[in-house]
């Protein structure tokens, strides 16, 4: 998160490339919408990978939380 102009700012990085998520009053707003994509995006991948990654790990991405202490 990065603050500008008493607003925080939330940014995921995708690919090496930073996709920015928008700005927000607190930093705890930001990073509740950063969780929501970070979240979305393993999601995504656990997808595309399914049946070439082992079971276990599937089910790891698909129940995975990121915290706010990570």
């Amino acid at each position: 998160m990065k603050k500008k102009k008493d607003k925080y700012r939330a940014v995921l990085n995708i690919d090496g490339k930073n996709v920015k998520l928008g700005h927000f009053n607190t930093p705890e707003e930001a990073f509740m919408e950063y969780k929501r994509h970070k979240e979305a995006l393993i999601i995504v991948i656990a997808d595309k990978y399914k049946g070439k990654i082992p079971d276990k790990v599937y089910e790891t991405m698909m129940n995975w939380k990121i915290d706010i202490n990570d």
